[in-house]
């Protein structure tokens, strides 16, 4: 099963979850598989209509990609000067509630987005979505967990799942690297 929605794992019979959110069930165990940097991206198409933000002070007025339950955020730039990045002051008219959908909305031009760095990290290679701001950073400490019922005894395949997943995918200290 993919989607962002938060559900019961062990209700829904799961073996295993990844979750990028922190964990509040204690019927779960979590272990960290790796740090989910996020990244303020947009399209090309979409920089070339409506500018390039020089400075956090010039995002107010572009479109924002919110996700359904956005908080405010800060940035953090260079120098360590933080500005705010707040929902409220952005034009929000495309709301969200699933990662893929978001990077496709971002993709086809619609504005910017806040994006986990393994989400989009292809596409930035690629040129098919340019960071915003990159010399500032989201003062944003996401992280990629592994979710499993907190029974002492996991399957076969859920342990070489769990082993496979922490090989491949908590082993890179940066998503885009």
């Amino acid at each position: 099963r993919l989607s962002d929605a938060r559900f019961d794992a062990i209700e829904g019979s799961f073996d295993l979850a990844l979750r990028a959110a922190p964990l509040t069930d204690s019927s779960l165990k979590g272990r960290k598989l790796a740090d989910d940097t996020r990244v303020l991206c947009a399209s090309p198409a979409y920089l070339e209509e409506h500018g390039v933000p020089q400075s956090p002070a010039e995002l107010r007025g572009h479109r924002f990609l919110a996700w359904i339950d956005l908080e405010p955020r800060e940035l953090i730039g260079p120098e360590g000067e933080t500005a705010p990045l707040d929902p409220a002051q952005m034009i929000c008219r495309t709301i969200v509630d699933d990662g893929d959908a978001q990077r496709e909305a971002t993709l086809a031009g619609a504005g910017l987005s806040i994006n986990s760095l393994w989400s989009v990290s292809d596409e930035l290679r690629s040129g098919r979505l340019i960071r915003v701001l990159p010399e500032w950073k989201l003062n944003d400490s996401s992280v990629l967990w592994l979710m499993y019922p907190r029974s002492n005894v996991l399957t076969p395949k859920t342990r070489i799942l769990i082993d496979f997943l922490i090989a491949h995918l908590g082993s890179h200290a940066e998503w885009g690297a």
